[in-house]
């Protein structure tokens, strides 16, 4: 009894310590992907070196070019989410792929989706709603520079070239 009752506690710190870690990870991979430069031509290289084109290297529409995030301030942290992918889940929950785990942040809050060259943010749902330039959004097509409100942090939406 004793064995699962210190098996427990320790299951319930690690639990309590996972969202600094996720945190501090973040951070860390968003500093990683800031200091890293793609080249237009990689794929083609890549394609070379395998000797065969396949759909999957081709090259895709403009938001392959465009590096985007989200840079936020929580708790006195500049937040940095890089959107690495066509589709991001903001929420309170480690299920999500950006994990906010503040007040007025539902478990499935928001969604990021980019295609066809735009980005947009939708609200999955949430409770307290998504704000885009401090108006309620259901859906929006963000631009560089739109402020996303999400629980009560500000994020400001910025698209850089890739080089």
């Amino acid at each position: 009894m004793k064995k699962a009752r210190h098996d427990a506690e320790e299951i319930e710190h690690k639990l309590r310590n996972k969202d600094s870690v996720i945190s501090d990870l973040m951070r860390q991979l968003s500093a990683r992907s800031d200091s890293i430069e793609l080249k237009d031509d990689t794929s083609n290289v890549l394609q070379k070196i395998d000797g065969f084109k396949t759909d999957a290297h081709a090259p895709q529409a403009d938001t392959d070019r465009v590096a985007r995030q989200l840079i936020g301030n929580a708790d006195g942290k500049e937040l940095r989410f890089p959107l690495f992918k066509n589709r991001l889940t903001i929420g309170r929950t480690a299920h999500n792929d950006i994990q906010l785990n503040m007040q007025y942040i539902s478990r499935r809050h928001a969604v990021i989706s980019s295609d066809h060259g735009q980005t947009r943010v939708i609200d999955w749902g949430s409770k307290n709603g998504v704000f885009v330039n401090n108006v309620q959004v259901t859906k929006k097509i963000l631009e560089s520079g739109d402020i996303v409100t999400i629980g009560t942090t500000d994020f400001r939406y910025e698209e850089r070239s890739k080089r």
